[in-house]
């Protein structure tokens, strides 16, 4: 785990997303799109 003067990597992650509520937000959004598409993609193919 990767930790810059003792502090997790995890927190200073949580604490760039918390500044950043509505990029996270898009950034969600587009992963939750590309999930579904994903899925149907897994759909199509399962044909």
């Amino acid at each position: 785990m990767l930790e810059f003067h003792n502090v997790p990597l995890k927190t200073i992650l949580r604490r760039a997303i918390m500044s950043l509520p509505t990029n996270f937000n898009d950034i969600l959004r587009f992963f939750e799109k590309d999930y579904d598409t994903a899925k149907e993609d897994n759909a199509l193919s399962a044909r």
